[in-house]
């Protein structure tokens, strides 16, 4: 990260090359700006799940592609002047990667299996039930931050003691760590292929 003109940038491109999560660090990061303080966030593609996590937060968001996987987005607190968001121009704040970082996503997500779960992600975005009191959701295939981020987004639209059965590639310890800190009650069950089912109760009140 670093700061000037009010600004705090966080790179989170290194981690989701490396598959990992960088939901916990983008979440710090959101803690610790100051009211006036504008976060552009480097990431290797569009951070669509976060921007509806960001709006509950308080925060106006703009965002634009700087180049071939590479998304800057802007996030600024509503009580703050918008003009500056509105005339940031993104690309001058673009930062070329390390050779070593970029080859390293090449080929992992060359693979078929890869290519595979980014598309079956996109179509089980409809899997969503159309009753507020339960949902279903199937992050399997999803690079991180999306399964915790679509996850949170749909347990702040479950109605108050509705259920949400999650599916994920893995044990989602970050997201249990947060729902542990928001009140949920959960219960997350292994299953053979070393995926894993969550299913979440939303306090009812």
């Amino acid at each position: 990260m670093s700061m000037q003109e009010n600004v705090r940038q966080l790179d989170v491109r290194p981690q989701l090359h490396r598959k990992l999560d960088p939901f916990q660090l983008i979440m710090k990061t959101v803690r610790e700006l100051g009211r006036e303080e504008m976060l552009l966030l480097h990431a290797t593609l569009k951070p669509v799940p976060l921007f509806g996590l960001m709006k509950l937060k308080g925060f106006a968001s703009r965002t634009e592609q700087v180049g071939e996987r590479y998304w800057i987005t802007a996030f600024l607190h509503k009580s703050q002047d918008q003009a500056r968001l509105a005339g940031l121009q993104l690309n001058r704040w673009a930062v070329p990667l390390l050779e070593d970082e970029g080859s390293a996503v090449e080929t992992e997500e060359g693979t078929p299996a890869s290519r595979e779960g980014k598309a079956g992600g996109a179509a089980r975005d409809q899997a969503m039930a159309a009753d507020h009191g339960r949902a279903d959701l199937d992050n399997r295939g999803l690079e991180p931050p999306q399964p915790m981020v679509r996850t949170l987004s749909a347990l702040e639209h479950l109605a108050p003691g509705g259920t949400l059965t999650i599916h994920n590639d893995r044990t989602p310890v970050f997201l249990l760590e947060e729902l542990h800190r928001l009140g949920y009650t959960y219960q997350s069950v292994t299953q053979a292929d070393g995926s894993a089912i969550i299913w979440i109760l939303k306090p009812a009140t």
